[in-house]
C-alpha cells in the first residue's frame, strides 16, 4: 500500500508531484477567482469549457483604464486592440483614427492614456475625450471634421488645414469667387476709366494744337478747372458720349 502511494504521489526522484490547477476541486477554483484581475479572468475563460462555464462574464469586475493599457501591450492584443479612455474598453484598431494609435499615443507612449476611439470622439460637446471644434480625423480613409461654423460632424475637404465641413467650405469658396469677381470688375472698370481718360487727353492735345495755341501751355493733367476752361474757351466741348465736338455758334 505504501509503495502504491509513493508511485502515485511522487515522481521517480522521490519528490512530490506538482499539483495542477485542473486537479484542484471546484470550490478552490471559485475561491481563487475573486482575487484575479480582469485580464487574468478573461484569459482563464479561454483555457477550456470548464473555466468558461465557471467564470460568469457578468460577474467579472470592470477593468480599470490602467489595466487596459497594460493589456494592450500583451501578445494577445498587441497591434490588434487598443484601450479607449472614453468608454474604458479594448477596441479593434479599426475603431481608432490613425492619429490615436501612432507616435505619442501608441501603446506604451507618453500620451497613450489620452487615446479615445472614434465613437467616443463623435459624442456631443461639451465633455471630455471628444473631438473639439475644428478637429480633423479619418474614418475608413474618409476625412471628417467637427465644423467650427455649423458645429456639426460631417465630411471634410481633403485640405487638412481647413476646419470647415464640405458644405460650409463650398459656401466660403463661392463667396470668395463672388468677391474675386467683384474685385475683377472693379479693376476692369478702373482700367477702362484710365484708358478713356488717356484717350480724352490725347484728343484734347490734338484739339489744342489745331486751335493754334502753344503746346507748351497745354497741361496733360486731368483737372476739373482745366477741363471747364477748355470746354468753354474757344467753342470746343464734349458731347454726351465723351466724344470731342466743335460748337460753331
Amino acid at each position: 500500500m505504501r509503495a502504491t502511494c509513493l508511485e502515485n504521489d511522487h515522481d521517480l526522484s522521490g519528490f512530490p508531484k506538482p499539483t495542477l490547477l485542473l486537479d484542484l476541486p471546484t470550490e478552490i477554483h471559485a475561491a481563487v477567482l475573486p482575487w484575479l484581475q480582469f485580464l487574468d479572468l478573461q484569459t482563464l475563460r479561454m483555457v477550456n469549457h470548464y473555466f468558461q462555464d465557471l467564470i460568469d462574464p457578468i460577474q467579472i469586475p470592470l477593468p480599470t483604464h490602467a489595466e487596459l493599457l497594460s493589456a494592450e501591450k500583451t501578445t494577445r492584443f498587441k497591434h490588434r486592440c487598443f484601450a479607449c479612455v472614453g468608454c474604458t474598453r479594448l477596441r479593434p484598431i479599426s475603431k481608432f483614427s490613425k492619429k490615436m494609435i501612432r507616435k505619442g499615443k501608441a501603446p506604451g507612449s507618453g500620451q497613450a492614456h489620452s487615446r479615445f476611439c472614434i465613437e467616443c470622439g463623435r459624442r456631443d460637446l461639451p465633455g471630455l475625450h471628444r473631438y473639439m471644434l475644428g478637429s480633423r480625423w479619418d474614418d475608413d480613409d474618409i476625412p471628417y471634421v467637427r465644423c467650427i461654423r455649423c458645429k456639426t460632424i460631417a465630411r471634410g475637404p481633403e485640405e487638412k488645414a481647413v476646419q470647415l465641413c464640405l458644405s460650409c467650405h463650398r459656401q466660403d469658396s463661392e463667396s470668395e469667387k463672388a468677391r474675386a469677381a467683384e474685385e475683377l470688375k472693379r479693376i476692369q472698370t478702373e482700367i477702362k476709366e484710365q484708358v478713356n481718360m488717356r484717350i480724352l487727353r490725347a484728343e484734347r492735345r490734338i484739339a489744342w494744337g489745331e486751335s493754334g495755341r502753344a503746346m507748351s501751355d497745354f497741361s496733360s493733367e486731368d483737372s476739373e478747372s482745366e477741363r471747364d476752361d477748355w470746354e468753354y474757351d474757344g467753342g470746343y466741348g464734349w458731347d454726351g458720349d465723351n466724344s470731342f465736338c466743335y460748337n460753331s455758334s
